[in-house]
């Protein structure tokens, strides 16, 4: 065993803390870590308070000891009844009908292998620890049917020397499986024993007598393969500590929160047994992601503190994990890399070492004045530097590390999203920490009392733009029923109106909640997610007697234009077949060819138009048109004085009308440039 040389008193460390933990320990002990090829360990003053075994050799990773923070061992390691068990481990008992739980006593082997495919061990300076673990099941000398990427973080002691333990495990099947257990005693060839396989704790065993268990429901006397969402063995230790380890299901598990339990008091050993009453089905491809917390106490809460943990675990959230997902349901990688060496092609910064667990500073480009020049300026790059990059991107621009543009910035081009919360921001920033060197990264898990507004996923029926456009045409309020709604890559999002031939609004960030329209019969409007900037009016195609106006042919998606456009209708003695726009407009539809944003076709007077929108940043729109058949200038009515400025490849704009010469109406750009709010 190598000691390592980091070590801190923990009530010099809980000081610093102040109120986040508490007051230190009446006295004080000696935190440092201890760490080999094949386990690392916490100790207070030379004494282990906790050791993860990942050696190859032993198959199953595993926790022992868990002790207390003066050193009594709560843990059982191959226990002569049972050897195969592993004090603290996770194991599942049949994957298509092969053993991977007991083993020969004799080679210390199951008939199915659990193979610990890689490990990154991190030991933090406030001694907590994270460990990341791929593990491969399969029959020997057959590929993997299960692999599982397993993250456990561990907290430091607290100033009762209480610490926890967060693990996360992400199953995905290679081949159709069935996870599977011993049957129960009611079901063919069951046994009395039956039921048991996942996360399990065997408890030293001279706490089989003494020590109580209870469960979230109340319970203390018998209530093996009852529904709980944590359970706890409690006790007096050998040194007189009233000691307890406990197992809380997340709220994330869904169905499995309220996971029956096997009890074996007389070992003593607990689990949330997965598979109690029933065996999992799994297709090639299918994830399954369980989630515990494990809580153990060198001075044990009462009943009431247990409860008040059990609430603050379920209203927490694992920002690091909430902060991946955000990133890739708003499409971040689309422009930035996240491994070490930059990806070509990407218009973003690389994030890989952006920021880690201690800030740096980094040279940016800033631009002083709003009408300045710019310049490059060294920036602290903290947590507050991510949130301004999220809310206002172009304050600094990165600028390029290595390669051909070392020194350049990279383009202006990313949009803000003022719909993400402080909460998801602080969740993007902890995933972005983990990006980094082992000894930079920051936790692989970070728990935080979850914000009432905060949402960790999409809505169920959120549309999610990628790496190419999406078109949708679905009711949307305060909008035009014929409205085409184009998500862009990159948050750029627009409305095209089939009525007027324009666009009636942008919003930056994500698309479109589609849930209304899945659910409830189709009853009511969408959600653009994103706030709105109304563009009603600012570009209109003008035929010769002004702009395009197909009312009679739609309506606003409001209860009272509806009334009143059905008011004027049981009026109107003109025939809806005879009616007609002036320049007899016609919509031709669209084209979407995959890496491009679309194209609308429409006709006015005869004259074909193409009309492509696409953003150089978020407040410039590029409308590039094409017309065919033009015998006159091509005109658009312009909402000059709300523009900052307006800038044509082609005609002029004067009082308020773009006028496009005949000769040059082939192909055209018009680009506004929006005023910044």
């Amino acid at each position: 065993m190598i000691t390592m040389n980091k070590s801190f008193r923990i009530g010099a460390l809980i000081s610093a803390l102040g109120g986040i933990i508490g007051a230190p320990l009446a006295q004080a002990v000696e935190l440092s870590w201890a760490k080999d090829a094949d386990s690392v360990a916490l100790q207070a003053d030379g004494k282990t308070v906790w050791r993860h075994v990942h050696s190859s050799s032993e198959s199953k990773p595993y926790f022992h000891p868990l002790s207390t923070i003066k050193g009594s061992v709560l843990t059982d390691l191959r226990p002569k009844d049972h050897p195969w068990h592993r004090a603290c481990w996770f194991s599942w008992k049949f994957i298509n009908g092969v053993n991977y739980w007991e083993e020969n006593r004799e080679t210390g082997k199951s008939n199915g292998q659990t193979e610990i495919k890689s490990v990154e061990v991190f030991t933090h300076d406030d001694f907590s620890g994270d460990l990341v673990m791929q593990i491969g099941y399969h029959e020997p000398g057959k590929p993997d049917l299960l692999v599982e990427e397993r993250v456990l973080s561990i907290s430091c002691p607290d100033k009762n020397g209480n610490y926890t333990i967060d693990w996360r495990s992400k199953f995905q099947a290679q081949a159709d499986i069935t996870l599977d257990r011993t049957p129960l005693a009611t079901e063919k060839n069951g046994r009395d024993y039956g039921g048991y396989a996942g996360l399990s704790l065997r408890l030293a065993h001279p706490f089989r007598k003494t020590w109580v268990f209870s469960d979230s429901e109340g319970r203390t006397g018998e209530f093996h393969g009852k529904p709980a969402t944590w359970v706890r063995s409690a006790g007096k230790t050998e040194l007189g500590e009233n000691a307890s380890v406990s197992i809380f299901n997340s709220p994330s598990n869904g169905a499995k929160a309220a996971e029956k339990y096997y009890i074996a008091r007389g070992m003593p050993y607990f689990s949330p047994a997965v598979l109690f009453d029933h065996a999992k089905e799994m297709k090639k491809g299918d994830e399954y992601v369980l989630n515990y917390r494990i809580l153990v106490e060198s001075k044990a809460s009462d009943g009431a503190s247990q409860k008040e943990r059990a609430l603050s675990y379920g209203d927490s959230v694992d920002l690091v994990a909430a902060g991946e997902t955000l990133v890739h349901q708003n499409s971040c990688l689309e422009c930035h890399s996240i491994s070490k060496q930059s990806e070509m092609g990407k218009l973003g910064s690389n994030w890989y070492g952006l920021i880690g667990r201690k800030p740096h500073t980094r040279e940016v480009q800033v631009q002083p004045n709003a009408d300045g020049p710019f310049e490059n300026r060294k920036i602290l790059i903290d947590d507050q530097y991510v949130k301004q990059a999220i809310l206002t991107p172009n304050l600094h621009l990165a600028l390029y590390r290595d390669g051909k543009m070392k020194g350049q910035p990279y383009p202006a081009g990313m949009p803000p999203y003022p719909t993400l919360g402080n909460q998801q921001i602080e969740a993007i920033t902890a995933y972005l920490k983990t990006l980094n060197p082992p000894s930079e990264s920051g936790p692989r898990q970070l728990f935080q009392l979850k914000d009432a507004s905060f949402k960790e996923s999409a809505p169920s029926g959120e549309i999610i733009v990628g790496s190419h456009a999406r078109v949708l045409r679905v009711a949307i309020a305060n909008t035009s029923s014929r409205a085409i709604s184009v998500g862009l890559p990159g948050g750029r999002n627009y409305l095209f109106d089939p009525s007027t031939f324009s666009v009636p609004k942008i919003w930056i960030g994500r698309f479109l909640d589609v849930t209304t329209e899945r659910t409830a019969r189709g009853m009511g409007d969408n959600e653009i997610l994103g706030e709105i900037v109304d563009l009603e009016g600012y570009l209109l195609p003008l035929s010769s007697a002004g702009p395009i106006d197909q009312g009679f042919k739609d309506y606003m998606n409001t209860a009272a234009n509806q009334q009143e456009m059905l008011q004027k209708e049981l009026k109107d003695k003109q025939l809806f077949r005879d009616k007609k726009a002036s320049g007899n407009p016609q919509f031709k539809g669209y084209q979407l060819k995959k890496g491009a944003a679309p194209v609308f076709f429409f006709t006015i007077e005869g004259v074909q138009y193409r009309q492509q929108l696409t953003f150089s940043d978020s407040n410039t729109l590029v409308f590039q048109f094409e017309t065919e058949g033009a015998s006159k200038p091509v005109r658009f009515q312009l909402k000059e004085e709300v523009l900052e400025k307006v800038d044509l490849s082609a005609g002029k704009l004067d009082k308020g009308v773009i006028s496009i010469p005949t000769e040059e109406s082939a192909a055209f750009v018009i680009t506004l440039h929006l005023k910044q709010s």
